[in-house]
């Protein structure tokens, strides 16, 4: 190593201080590090010629010497460092100061995430419910968790599967992790000592009272039906109305109606019906309810509605009720450009009354307008109802008024926006095709969001108490009337019409469909086309699959009914129960006459017609002969003995004399026959004009008897050949005996 290199260290390190102190910027001071502490400063020449000193004492001395320069400098360079920074920052603050007078640009903000929004949503309603929000710890002690619910030991929500259990103790009590909100509600009530009396259901409680204004014929629907009664989704739009009511648990729901709807709604159940004597205007409707309401607690919240407005959906009532703390009534509103909607006019975020639309000052192209719905509590809507005042161009009183009415009594008027197409009325047949438009697309998008497949949504209609499971399939043009249900996996074909039924899980129904009348159809059933199920059970994996009629049935498990079948229930007074058992067989073109019982595992033979019972595990055969039309009368016997039935078989034999006569005629003839055939025998009776030769002789007995053959022509069967033999009482009265022979028929 370059001794006076190595003897030069003092000097560099002087040189190399003086020149860290004289930097002037933070970009001096980097080429000071550099030339010195970088790859290819001085520092590094220095130790790369440590490696040619091979006395090894001496290379690990001056080594040090080295690292010691290194490092000094290395310290110096970061004190400098830091001072000239310090020094740029003052210069700024001093030279380059922000005019605040200059606009900038707007901070962007993030919004709140769905389920915050929601949960803060779900607190504020409760919060006007009076409930309060707390938290708890997510470690919770044994004890609070299940002890202090009087959770059993046994219980399986204790096991380690639905349970996550701490390793270690705390207190020497086991911990878990807190899968619910019970442990939260004790803590509370051991801090505050404030336990519950009751329990509070989270919906409208029993202290609230529907009024639902129905009156007026609705003459713009030219109708001889009340406007009312015209239907959306199967169900009338009162009907509608009240079903929504009934989902939020009132006490009451009392509709106000003319006399004509009076016999029309009797059969409605659980409502109180109040008849307006004179249709004088929604205010004076409010008020002969009011008034008919008088035992109400003046703390009961009154719902006002309106018949013609059946889209309303319970939710929106409920953020009605919640909006009523601290206010005496409070108004449904939403945003349109319609100008034959009254207005709400607003002040300072408070109603302050509704006004037609020719009397707005403002004309704005959309406007909030008034959707009729009001609520408010009992005390303070029976005092401004009784406050309305007759109109005098109408001479009607207008619901519309009280707000006016409230806000002149210095009582806070508030209100709640929603969605137009909730809040749609009803005037005219247009508007009744719009509200079933808007009713049909809501339950379309409920039942896709609920897991539904609809192959083509906008084919399939619904009632408004449709029932349908997830991972059902309904195909393009089926309709649903009334109480319909249909179970998980169903699939329902297309051209199907349900009505009244119960079709179980993973059934099959369709194409071509009817379905009706109190019907259940089991798991796995399949029904197929241009079949009608009318007040009957269909049973599991049974199979109805084409053109058959079953009403007034009961059809047991893995049963098939053949085309054709038809079960003949009515007989013109009163309709009869066919109950066709398990793994049965209905052969095709079959008519089953009720009252039937086909037992399990029986066949029916195709074509039959079925009166009588069918015991267990037998085949039931029932059908007219067959007959055929011959063209050559003279045929031989062989050839008729192999083309027709045997009906009699000569039984009586008797010793013949030799007192004979021969005899030939055209008698009346009454033969009683038994036909033999393949399966039973069967008595029937002929009554005719018979040609006949008879060969009479007298029996040692005293008995006559006959020997005849010739041809009988009867009325009530069909024309055949016979040969008898007879006993007769007396030679001369030998018309009267008793025949029995042999008869072929032509």
């Amino acid at each position: 190593m370059n001794k006076e290199l190595l003897d030069d260290i003092p000097s560099l390190e002087d040189k190399a201080v003086s020149e860290i102190e004289s930097a002037s910027s933070l970009q001096d001071l980097e080429k000071v590090r550099l030339s010195y502490l970088g790859k290819k400063g001085v520092i590094k020449a220095y130790f790369d010629n440590l490696k040619e000193i091979e006395d090894a004492g001496r290379k690990r001395n001056l080594g040090e010497v080295i690292n010691v320069l290194r490092n000094k400098l290395d310290q110096l360079i970061t004190n400098k460092e830091n001072i000239l920074k310090a020094e740029e920052v003052n210069f700024k603050l001093q030279n380059e100061a922000v005019d605040i007078t200059l606009p900038v640009r707007p901070e962007k903000m993030g919004k709140v995430h769905p389920l915050s929004k929601v949960i803060n949503e779900v607190k504020l309603i409760f919060a006007h419910m009076g409930f309060k929000a707390v938290d708890g710890p997510d470690i919770e002690d044994e004890f609070h968790v299940f002890d202090a619910l009087n959770t059993p030991s046994h219980h399986p929500a204790r096991e380690e599967q639905d349970t996550f259990y701490l390793k270690n103790k705390i207190d020497d009590k086991r911990m878990v992790l807190r899968t619910h909100t019970s442990s939260v509600q004790i803590r509370t009530m051991e801090k505050t000592k404030n336990f519950p009396i009751k329990i509070v259901a989270a919906v409208i409680n029993k202290a609230h009272t529907f009024i639902i204004l129905a009156a007026g014929h609705g003459r713009r629907m030219n109708s001889d039906l009340p406007k009312v009664l015209h239907k959306i989704g199967s169900f009338s739009m009162l009907q509608h109305v009240i079903y929504n009511a009934k989902q939020l648990n009132p006490e009451n729901i009392a509709v106000v109606v003319d006399q004509p709807l009076i016999e029309r709604l009797k059969y409605f159940e659980d409502i109180q019906l109040i008849t307006q004597e004179l249709t004088l205007g929604t205010g004076d409707a409010v008020k002969t309810a009011m008034r008919n309401l008088k035992e109400l607690p003046d703390s009961s919240i009154i719902i006002v509605q309106y018949g013609d407005t059946p889209l309303i959906k319970s939710s929106t009532i409920t953020k009605m009720v919640s909006c009523l703390e601290g206010k005496a009534l409070v108004c449904l509103g939403f945003r349109t450009s319609n100008k034959e909607y009254g207005r709400l006019i607003i002040e300072n975020g408070s109603l302050r009354e509704i006004v037609e639309a020719k009397s707005d000052k403002n004309n704005h192209e959309e406007f909030l307008a008034n959707a009729g719905i009001m609520v408010a509590c009992a005390k303070n809507l029976r005092e401004l109802v009784e406050k309305i005042e007759c109109n005098s161009s109408t001479r009607e009183y207008y619901l519309t008024d009280i707000v006016s009415i409230a806000v002149k009594s210095n009582l806070n008027v508030g209100y709640v926006i929603t969605g137009g197409e909730e809040v749609t009325g009803i005037n005219n047949r247009n508007d009744l095709i719009k509200a079933e438009f808007y009713f049909q697309e809501n339950k379309r998008k409920f039942f896709t969001n609920s897991g539904v497949t609809l192959v083509a949504p906008e084919t399939v209609f619904f009632s408004l108490d449709t029932q349908i499971a997830r991972d059902s399939v309904i195909y393009p043009y089926v309709f649903f009337g009334t109480g319909v249900k249909i179970e998980s996996g169903a699939k329902i074909l297309p051209f199907s019409h349900l009505e009244n039924c119960l079709i179980k899980s993973n059934a099959e129904v369709g194409p071509f469909t009817r379905i009706r009348g109190n019907t259940t159809i089991g798991n796995k059933a399949k029904i197929g086309n241009f079949v009608e199920v009318k007040t009957s059970e269909v049973g599991q994996n049974t199979r109805i699959k084409h053109l058959s009629y079953i009403g007034n049935a009961k059809v047991g498990q893995r049963s098939n009914i053949g085309a054709g079948t038809i079960v003949c229930n009515y007989d013109g007074k009163k309709k009869h129960k066919t109950n066709i058992g398990s793994n049965c067989f209905i052969g095709a073109n079959s008519s089953l006459i009720a009252p039937l019982n086909v037992h399990d595992d029986s066949v029916i033979a195709a074509g039959s017609v079925i009166v009588k019972d069918v015991p267990e595990k037998s085949l039931a055969i029932a059908r007219e002969k067959q007959y055929h039309v011959l063209e050559l009368i003279g045929l031989e016997i062989g050839s008729i003995l192999l083309r027709h039935t045997v009906l009699a078989i000569l039984v009586i034999v008797s010793v013949i004399t030799t007192q004979t006569a021969l005899q030939g005629g055209i008698l009346a003839n009454l033969r009683y026959h038994y036909e033999f055939t393949n399966t039973d025998i069967t008595p029937y009776v002929n009554v005719g004009i018979g040609a006949a030769i008879d060969f009479i002789g007298q029996s040692k007995f005293g008995f006559s008897y006959k020997i005849s053959s010739g041809l009988d022509f009867p009325l009530s069967s069909r024309t055949s050949a016979f040969a008898g033999y007879s006993l007769l009482k007396a030679f001369e009265d030998y018309n009267h005996g008793f025949e029995l022979g042999i008869n072929y028929n032509l």
